[in-house]
């Protein structure tokens, strides 16, 4: 099968672009170290752990965050805005970082340098912001499509009212719909970016249409192969939570800093498998 064939390239040309695995890990941990870090340890001390995932989900009852929110919601809210223009941040960097990755997997006469990385970041940056807004608008309407029943749902309940656990459970299906949406939208985003580069074109709205008519034409084949590309991913990030590690003395925060690297190296080294695969299935 193609989809498997192209899994199988993507993960061979990933360990085969070992400085590029490189250049993509320090340009993610450089704005981690000078931004992120600070941002989450003044975070976490305004809150004082409050919400840390065990503590929040032991024994949860549909309340706790009612009760969050409550007692924490004015410190919590401060730190959201914050939290607003640092992923603001990440996107710009997000996207400088794609555009130069994909620059080097989409041309292979080009060598892997960090100066063709900056060239292609550069290059086709501001046509992947462009690409970037299109799909915000897209999924916005996407969004107001699956949300606006459900909220006329609660609206026009029959107690006119919602405790939290039945909302949970109605929210459920809506949320699975929308998740599945959002897998089939990443796909034609991945694969509009893809054409961009692969053909040099400016005509972002003319890539955004060709990659929905590709995707939709090979639309098991291209969903498939999205989702199988997530599955490492998904269990790497999955294993390092489960890992729960804390810090009690100097050696442990040494080890602590040596996982979180490799685990930061290793999402660099699933970006490239990721865009490779998908590469790879365009191209065949």
């Amino acid at each position: 099968m193609k989809i498997l064939t192209s899994y199988k390239n993507g993960f061979s040309n990933t360990f085969r672009n070992a400085r590029l695995i490189t250049t993509v890990y320090l340009f993610v941990l450089i704005p981690a170290l000078l931004i992120a870090l600070p941002y989450w340890s003044a975070f976490r001390k305004a809150i004082d752990d409050f919400i840390a995932p065990g503590k929040l989900l032991s024994g949860f009852d549909y309340t706790a965050y009612t009760e969050l929110m409550r007692f924490e919601g004015d410190r919590i809210s401060a730190s959201q805005v914050q939290a607003v223009w640092l992923v603001v941040f990440y996107l710009f960097v997000s996207l400088f970082i794609t555009a130069g990755t994909l620059f080097i997997l989409a041309n292979k006469d080009i060598k892997s340098s960090l100066s063709s990385f900056v060239a292609g970041g550069s290059k086709y940056f501001w046509r992947f912001l462009k690409l970037k807004l299109y799909f915000i608008i897209i999924q916005l309407l996407f969004a107001a499509l699956v949300w606006v029943p459900f909220a006329i749902m609660i609206k026009f309940s029959e107690d006119g009212s919602f405790n939290e656990k039945k909302m949970f459970f109605t929210l459920l299906p809506f949320f699975i719909i929308h998740f599945l949406i959002l897998i089939y939208l990443f796909t034609i985003n991945n694969y509009s970016k893809i054409i961009i580069v692969a053909e040099d074109t400016r005509k972002v709205l003319g890539s955004l249409w060709n990659a929905t008519k590709f995707v939709s034409r090979k639309f098991f084949g291209a969903y498939t192969l999205t989702i199988l590309l997530s599955v490492v991913p998904v269990l790497l990030i999955i294993f390092y939570w489960k890992l729960g590690l804390n810090a009690t003395s100097g050696w442990t925060i040494f080890f602590i800093l040596i996982v979180q690297q490799i685990f930061i190296f290793l999402r660099s080294s699933m970006r490239i498998w990721f865009l490779s695969g998908q590469i790879d299935y365009y191209r065949s």
